[in-house]
């Protein structure tokens, strides 16, 4: 595909950065795929494996927050209490705030910011301003705690902050 996708029923773009999204989908047998394209909408050709879901009622009137929850950001890797080891992957999530690379100027979006403190150092900031949603780390053996916060684009404010978690490196 050459030219852009297009704007359908059957095709979600998620061109405002959304993480997460409600389909409102009929009763029956439905086949969802995430394609990745660039900022015109043009096909990477870098896909996911069809997914198949069965829909067997649809509920009516349902509104994204009613299902969604109020809008937060959250560590989902790696889990509070746990023991990982180095190198280890720490994975990100926002429901309700729309992530962009900071540089794209994309009004009402924004970035994490990991706060890594490690007992007895001096914690340290990560900004990940280019959008990523994870990341790799290799710190030194030891308790750690990590604050997570969602960045604006639009005035590099704080507007979320998630529960502390701990973890020890081994």
């Amino acid at each position: 595909m050459k030219k852009p996708l297009p704007f359908s029923a059957n095709y979600i773009h998620f061109g405002k950065g959304q993480m997460e999204a409600l389909v409102d989908l009929s009763p029956g047998t439905h086949t969802v795929r995430l394609l990745l394209a660039n900022y015109a909408h043009v096909l990477y050709f870098v896909y996911s494996e069809e997914l198949t879901i069965m829909v067997t009622k649809q509920n009516k009137g349902v509104t994204p927050a009613s299902v969604l929850g109020s809008p937060r950001v959250f560590v989902m890797q790696p889990a509070a209490g746990s023991t990982v080891y180095a190198p280890f992957r720490m994975a990100l999530h926002a429901s309700g705030f729309n992530l962009s690379h900071s540089a794209a100027n994309a009004e009402g979006t924004g970035y994490f910011r990991v706060n890594l403190q490690r007992t007895g150092s001096k914690g340290e900031a990560i900004d990940l301003k280019g959008g990523q949603t994870e990341f790799w780390l290799a710190p030194p053996k030891g308790e750690y705690l990590v604050l997570l916060e969602w960045v604006s684009n639009d005035n590099g404010k704080v507007q979320a902050s998630a529960k502390a978690i701990s973890f020890s490196v081994q």
